[in-house]
Parts: structure tokens; C-alpha cells; sequence
């Protein structure tokens, strides 16, 4: 589902294909499938039936696309934490937090985005690295 605050006006045109944001859900999926270094700008660009050179232009590198998948994940997380935040009872709030890895296994056996950067911690680039935890 996605929260219309993620959208970018700059890269939404009307009646047009939003091709970065089709980019940032196919490589999210493929990150929670495979992980980060399981997945490619081609597997993408295969997926979407675009040229890599499309997906340079909006991401000009993989690290760069990995940041904004970061990014992406950590202002969802903080509205769904914003929200929590208006239920009162703590079993209420520890059971909304639970559901969120029941609802990425369930969503064709995904990751949570913070197991995959745990799990790839080591693995990943430097700014991924820095930019997980702010």
C-alpha cells in the first residue's frame, strides 16, 4: 500500500507512469526477498520491462536506491509508530508492533526491512549503514 506522504510530486506526472516509485517497490520486494546483494538493477529493469539506464536516473547508484529504500521504511515506521502512539493500553501497542513482522511474513513471506539490515548489517554499504539507525 502506499502512504500518499511518499510520493514525490517531481516525479509524479498526471496520467504518467511514476517509474521511481515503481522502482523503490520492486527493489523493496527483492531486498526482503533476497537481500541486498541478491538482487540487481537488471532483476528490477527486467521486473518493470525498463532499461537499467532508467533506473539510473532516478537511483545513480545502488547504494543510493538502498538509501531511499531506508529512508522509505523509516517514515512509514514512524507513522505506524505516531499512530501507535494514541492507544492507550500497552498490550495494544506490543501486539500492533508484533503485527507488523506477522503482516511482512504473511505479505508473500517478506522480510521486515530491519531484520533484512540486521541480518546484512556487515554486508551493506557504509551510508546504508549510518543511515539505519538515524
Amino acid at each position: 500500500m502506499l502512504n500518499p506522504a511518499l510520493e514525490s510530486g517531481a516525479t509524479r506526472r498526471r496520467g504518467s507512469r511514476d517509474t521511481r516509485e515503481e522502482i523503490l517497490q520492486t527493489a523493496e520486494a527483492l531486498w526482503q526477498r533476497r537481500g541486498y546483494n541478491g538482487f540487481s538493477y537488471h532483476h528490477i529493469a527486467v521486473q518493470l520491462g525498463i532499461r537499467n539506464a532508467a533506473i539510473h536516473y532516478h537511483f545513480p547508484s545502488k547504494e543510493s536506491l538502498g538509501v531511499a529504500l531506508i529512508q522509505r521504511y523509516r517514515e512509514r515506521f514512524r507513522i505506524w509508530f505516531r499512530d501507535a502512539n494514541k492507544v492507550e493500553d500497552a498490550r495494544e501497542k506490543l501486539r500492533g508492533y508484533f503485527q507488523l513482522y506477522v503482516d511482512y511474513l504473511e505479505a508473500e513471506c517478506k522480510v521486515c526491512p530491519s531484520g533484512i539490515l540486521g541480518a546484512e548489517f556487515q554486508a551493506i554499504p557504509e551510508e546504508m549503514r549510518e543511515r539505519r539507525g538515524c
